[in-house]
């Protein structure tokens, strides 16, 4: 199936999905291929939970589901204070994931980055 033309939306739903970024590669939000939606990010905040540690951030655009196939950066090795956040993309600039696409992040070091999505379920 083809993304939702805009035009015939029947559903909008407001999602806000929170996961804690790792060393490894984490599937922060995947849209499946012939889902027949298309996700609009409104915000995408990354937050530091340290008291002392800095934590280094990179996010990735993939052009498959599930963090498959090529990536793009979004963000590259920033750094996010230690108790501070960083505002990633906000309601001036969205993002839209269409079908089979995916964002994927990784940490420098774990358990000290969360990374929240609010975003539209388009279909």
């Amino acid at each position: 199936m083809a993304n939702p033309n805009f035009l015939g939306i029947t559903t909008v739903t407001g999602i806000t999905t929170n996961v804690g970024v790792s060393t490894t590669y984490n599937v922060m939000l995947s849209n499946s291929a012939s889902s027949g939606k298309s996700y609009k990010i409104i915000s995408m905040l990354a937050s530091n939970s340290s008291g002392s540690l800095n934590g280094n951030l990179n996010v990735f655009l993939h052009n498959q589901s599930a963090g498959a196939g090529t990536s793009t950066h979004l963000l590259k090795d920033v750094v996010v204070s230690a108790k501070s956040m960083l505002t990633i993309l906000d309601k001036n600039n969205p993002l839209y994931l269409q079908e089979n696409r995916s964002i994927v992040a990784t940490a420098a070091t774990s358990n000290t980055i969360d990374l929240t999505i609010v975003y539209e379920d388009i279909s």
